[in-house]
């Protein structure tokens, strides 16, 4: 029997306001070997967000911690598992396999401001302040796999 582990996390306040972040990842993989049979199991998650702020316009350097228009973050949710199977049915028959699953989620929100803004103008779709920028992305896989393979001998050497 073999094992492998490792995870980490880092959190930060930033130097600026609104700007925190944190990652967080994780893996591990443990794995059974005997003369005929490999079987493995491994399982990747990380769980992330990052936060910033836009660049600050030169009137406002008195306070570089401010932030110019915030909130500004991406988040990014992963998970995996993965199982893999060999073993040898006669000298020359292996049947191996492979099933994993994996699945990822991002969101990203960016504050933006419209430059082009006049306040003597009302607030409308063609003169507004400032629009937030969304954007999320999800996907998803379950492939699988389990070929039967033979071998022949090839110049003397066996099939391992």
């Amino acid at each position: 029997m073999d094992y492998f582990a490792t995870a980490n996390r880092v959190s930060s306040n930033g130097w600026a306001r609104h700007n925190a972040s944190r990652v967080a990842q994780v893996f591990g993989k443990v794995g059974y070997t005997s003369p005929q049979t490999r079987l493995t199991f491994s399982v990747t998650g990380a769980h992330n967000r990052l936060s910033g702020a836009q660049t600050l316009p030169l009137g406002m350097l008195t306070d570089p911690t401010q932030s110019y228009t915030w909130p500004d973050y991406a988040t990014h949710h992963f998970a995996a598992f993965n199982a893999t199977a060999r073993h040898r049915l006669s000298g020359r028959a292996v049947l191996a396999g492979n099933l994993y699953f994996r699945r990822r989620l991002s969101h990203e929100l960016d504050s933006n401001t419209n430059d082009g803004f006049n306040i003597a103008l009302p607030v409308d779709g063609a003169n507004s302040p400032g629009v937030n920028a969304v954007a999320e992305s999800r996907a998803t896989w379950w492939p699988t796999s389990m070929p039967v393979t033979g071998c022949p001998d090839a110049g003397g050497h066996s099939c391992r």
